[in-house]
């Protein structure tokens, strides 16, 4: 659940193998992204919780720090999705869960909070051991594709998916065999 920011010029002379970030051993860098130093920055986990922070609750930081804690997360928690929003965004939160269940939130619904938090929950998952597997940023007039494990594809589009609040489940998008999962989902 930690975030480290750091100036884009901090790396502009090393090609090769420059360390980042200090991890602990149990921790590992699930993304990066490039942001414009005003937006705010979204972090959802697998098991539901989303939290949303204005970029600058974070200084920049050297390569060998570890960064500042942006969601506490639960026993058991991981991050699945780090997204950037612009402060007035009136776009959507599309949760997809690794059984191709998948709904869409206004951002709105989100109030930012300052520094490390517990999160809010963002999608209930089911009692069967599911959990999230990505979140993206959608509008209407987005389509997206979805892929599975198995190979399986889905393009559908954003306003055929309901409009739901933060404490719902969402709908079947995906139909999968009994040991596939839903892996990732792009806008297009």
């Amino acid at each position: 659940g930690q975030i480290k920011k750091s100036a884009l010029s901090d790396y502009e002379n090393h090609r090769n193998n420059t360390k980042a970030i200090a991890l602990l051993d149990e921790d590992e860098l699930i993304q990066v992204t490039l942001t414009t130093g005003s937006q705010h920055i979204f972090i959802v986990t697998e098991q539901g919780l989303a939290v949303r922070m204005p970029e600058a609750v974070f200084r920049s930081q050297g390569k060998q720090t570890q960064g500042k804690g942006g969601i506490k997360l639960g026993k058991g928690d991981n991050v699945c999705a780090l997204l950037t929003i612009q402060p007035e965004d009136s776009r959507y939160i599309l949760t997809l869960t690794r059984d191709g269940i998948g709904k869409r939130t206004l951002l709105s619904e989100y109030e930012p909070r300052g520094g490390k938090a517990k999160g809010v929950i963002t999608s209930k998952v089911n009692d069967e051991g599911s959990k999230l597997a990505t979140a993206i940023i959608v509008d209407d007039t987005n389509e997206i594709i979805i892929s599975s494990s198995c190979g399986k594809i889905v393009r559908t589009g954003c306003s055929d998916i309901r409009v739901s609040g933060r404490n719902t489940k969402g709908v079947k998008l995906i139909n999968l065999g009994k040991e596939a999962y839903l892996t990732t989902a792009s806008a297009v």
